[in-house]
C-alpha cells in the first residue's frame, strides 16, 4: 500500500510539473516551431525560463553563448530548421560557448559550437549537478584565437555528468576534455579527433569512458593524480 501511495505521489508531481512548464522558442524566422513564448536571442529565452521549461533553438546562426547560472530543471534543445541545426559562434568577453555554473538538472542537446573568437573553453561546467550534454558538435575553425589552456569541455567540481555522442575536432594543440574534482562522470559514444590531448582526469572518482573513438590524438587519456573507480571500456584508440 505504501509503495502504491508513493507511486501516486510521484506521478502527481510529474503531472503538476508538466502543467506549469512552458515551451520557449528561439527563432529568427517564422515557421520553425510553436510554443508558449518566442524570443529572438538565446540569452533572453534563458533569462525568462523557469523550472522545468524547455527552450527550443531553431536552426540558424547565433553570435551568442549559452550561459546557465543558478538555474535548475531546464532543457535546451536545438531543432533542425531548413536542414540545419543551430550554430553558436560565441560572444566577445565571454569565457565559453556553453557556461553552466551552480546549476542542476540541465540538458543541452543538438547544437553545433564553432568559435571564431578568443575563448578559454568551448564548454565549461562548474559546481553543478546532473548535467547532460548530448549530440553536440564542437569544431575549431580558422580564425579562432586559441589561448594556451583552451579546452573543448572543462569540468570542475561537478557530480553526475553525462557526455553522450559529442564530436570534438581540431587541428590545434587542444585538450578535448578536462575533468577535475568531480565524480560520476560518463563519456560515451563520442569522437575525439585531431587534438593534442583526449581526456585528462585529476582528483576525481567514478569515471566511465565507454565506446568512444580517439583519432589522431597524441595523448589519449591522461590520469594525473588521485583517481578512483575508473572504467575504460570498448574505446577505439
Amino acid at each position: 500500500m505504501r509503495i502504491i501511495l508513493i507511486f501516486i505521489i510521484i506521478i502527481s508531481f510529474l503531472i503538476i510539473q508538466e502543467a506549469y512548464s512552458d515551451t520557449l522558442i528561439v527563432n529568427k524566422t517564422e515557421g520553425c516551431k510553436t510554443g508558449d513564448a518566442y524570443f529572438y536571442t538565446i540569452r533572453d529565452a534563458i533569462g525568462n525560463a523557469t523550472d522545468f521549461d524547455t527552450i527550443y533553438i531553431c536552426g540558424d546562426y547565433y553570435p551568442e553563448s549559452i550561459e546557465i547560472i543558478n538555474k535548475n530543471n531546464l532543457r535546451i534543445i536545438g531543432i533542425s530548421f531548413k536542414n540545419k541545426l543551430p550554430i553558436l559562434n560565441g560572444e566577445k568577453n565571454k569565457c565559453c560557448l556553453i557556461n553552466i555554473y551552480n546549476s542542476s538538472n540541465i540538458t543541452i542537446r543538438n547544437i553545433i559550437l564553432r568559435s571564431n573568437i578568443t575563448t578559454s573553453w568551448y564548454s565549461k561546467i562548474n559546481n553543478s549537478y546532473n548535467i547532460s550534454l548530448e549530440n553536440l558538435e564542437l569544431y575549431y575553425i580558422p580564425g579562432d584565437i586559441i589561448v594556451e589552456k583552451n579546452e573543448f569541455i572543462h569540468v570542475y567540481n561537478t557530480e553526475l555528468l553525462s557526455i553522450n555522442n559529442i564530436t570534438m575536432i581540431s587541428d590545434r594543440n587542444l585538450t578535448c576534455m578536462n575533468i577535475s574534482n568531480s565524480k560520476n562522470i560518463s563519456v560515451r559514444s563520442s569522437i575525439l579527433s585531431d587534438n593534442f590531448r583526449g581526456i585528462t582526469i585529476y582528483n576525481s572518482s567514478y569515471i566511465s569512458i565507454l565506446n568512444n573513438n580517439f583519432l589522431n590524438i597524441k595523448h589519449n587519456i591522461l590520469i594525473l593524480n588521485n583517481i578512483s573507480y575508473f572504467n575504460l571500456i570498448n574505446n577505439i584508440i
